[in-house]
C-alpha cells in the first residue's frame, strides 16, 4: 500500500497535510501519536471510510486494510 500526499481537514483544522508512506507486502503498520493528532482519521482514509481532501491511496492486489473501532458499542436506552 502507498499513500501519497494525503491531506484531510475538518473546517479550519488540518489534521493531515501531505502524508506519504509506503508499506511493503507482508509488512504491518502501527501508528502512534498524541490524542487528536489524526491517527484514526488517517486509518479511516486508508480504509476508505472517509474521503481524503487530497492525495492518493493505492493498495495492491490482495492488500487488506482493517480498522477496528476503538469505541465500545452503544447500548440502546443508556446514555
Amino acid at each position: 500500500m502507498q499513500a501519497i500526499s494525503i491531506t484531510k481537514s475538518f473546517g479550519a483544522r488540518t489534521l493531515l497535510d501531505g502524508v506519504s508512506f509506503k508499506v511493503e507486502p507482508g509488512s504491518r503498520l502501527a501508528i502512534v501519536g498524541r490524542n487528536g493528532g489524526g491517527k484514526t482519521t488517517l486509518l479511516r482514509v486508508l480504509a476508505g471510510q472517509i474521503p481524503a481532501d487530497g492525495g492518493t491511496v493505492a493498495a495492491g492486489k490482495g492488500a487488506r486494510i482493517a480498522l477496528h473501532d476503538q469505541r465500545p458499542p452503544r447500548v440502546a436506552g443508556i446514555s
